[in-house]
């Protein structure tokens, strides 16, 4: 009894492309076993030629493949980073995250003057300084720009300083934008 005789149209072109495919295999493994042959006769030097072989295809993978796993074998090994680059990567987040939040940069080193909790002034120096200051200006009277550099200050903490204590003293009076004199 004829075996081909028994399958049907589908199986019979299924088993033509599985003697399609197998032909060029052959011919590969005929060149490998050659070469082998040639490695066995003392020839170190026999070229293998290099034969492209086809990838299986959905009509020529093994029964029961399906898509999905042909998907996942398909898809590329998930790549890793080098210990170095890692720490690069670390370094660099911690530096944004630093400068994010305010605090000093990674890795620098604080100034020797700036320790955690630096003393203070006495309670009401400041008031003391620019009540002087103002008092030696006379009638004409000082601007707040002419007293902060005077106290080595920011001109809108003394500013501030007008705008909050300084309004508060009966003495000190606003003779122009920015400028106060005494007038006790």
């Amino acid at each position: 009894m004829n075996i081909l005789a028994t399958l049907s149209v589908t199986d019979l072109n299924e088993v033509l492309k599985l003697r399609q495919e197998a032909e060029p295999l052959k011919a590969r493994l005929a060149e490998i076993d050659a070469a082998l042959a040639g490695f066995a006769e003392g020839k170190t030097a026999v070229p293998v030629p290099t034969a492209v072989v086809p990838a299986p295809t959905a009509a020529t993978a093994a029964p029961g493949a399906t898509a999905a796993s042909e998907a996942e074998s398909a898809e590329p090994k998930k790549r890793k980073m080098s210990p170095a680059v890692r720490a690069k990567m670390s370094a660099a987040r911690k530096a944004w995250w630093a400068t994010k939040q305010g605090t000093r940069k990674v890795g620098s080193v604080a100034k020797p003057g700036a320790a955690k909790g630096a003393k203070r002034g006495k309670h009401g120096a400041v008031k003391e300084a620019i009540i002087e200051l103002v008092k030696k200006a006379g009638s004409e009277g000082i601007t707040v720009k002419e007293i902060a550099a005077k106290l080595g200050t920011k001109y809108n903490r003394v500013f501030t300083w007008f705008y909050n204590t300084g309004k508060k003293i009966k003495d000190i009076k606003k003779v122009g934008p920015g400028k106060y004199r005494w007038v006790g």
